[in-house]
């Protein structure tokens, strides 16, 4: 072989690498925008209900609220079982955006509802946990009743109520 014909084909190694290497970099950012996007599909965990609006969790799924500090977010727990609510009194911080997860403990699927801020969840499974987010700043402290409708094995609802206390 010439050594013109090899420093024509170490030109065209030379491209192709070049080549290889521009698609591998390419390549790599997708690759990196795939995983964040996956990251994003795998954050999105609760499910906050707009007060405002009343649409139903099925429906409507937002970020996670995102806060500066600790100080700006509150989370409470509340377990739905077949007797009742645990507990039957939430307080939650009315300057703060509250989280409450409601966990059915029970055996039958429940719908969870506070009339007075718009608020319903058409059904929450047995073993499910819903975060409810609410996001609202409240004016006045002020007592809200929620209630769930659980369907029994007799074919009739069960109603249990509690109050969530909003505290300036």
């Amino acid at each position: 072989m010439s050594p013109k014909n090899l420093t024509a084909l170490n030109a065209v190694w030379l491209t192709a690498i070049i080549v290889i290497i521009i698609a591998l970099t390419n390549l790599n950012g997708k690759i990196n925008q795939l995983a964040l996007d996956i990251k994003a599909v795998n954050e999105k965990k609760s499910t906050e209900i707009n007060p405002n609006n009343g649409n139903f969790a099925s429906e409507q799924t937002f970020e996670p609220a995102t806060v500066s500090s600790p100080k700006d977010s509150a989370e409470t727990e509340l377990k739905i079982t077949d007797s009742g609510f645990s507990p039957a009194k939430l307080e939650i911080d009315a300057n703060k955006i509250n989280v409450i997860s409601i966990t059915n403990s029970g055996k039958n699927s429940c719908s969870f509802e506070v009339k007075d801020l718009d608020i319903v969840i058409d059904l929450i499974a047995p073993g499910e946990i819903m975060d409810l987010v609410i996001g609202q700043e409240f004016s006045e402290s002020k007592n809200y009743d929620f209630f769930c409708s659980c369907g029994a094995e007799d074919g009739d609802p069960q109603i249990f109520t509690g109050v969530l206390a909003v505290t300036k």
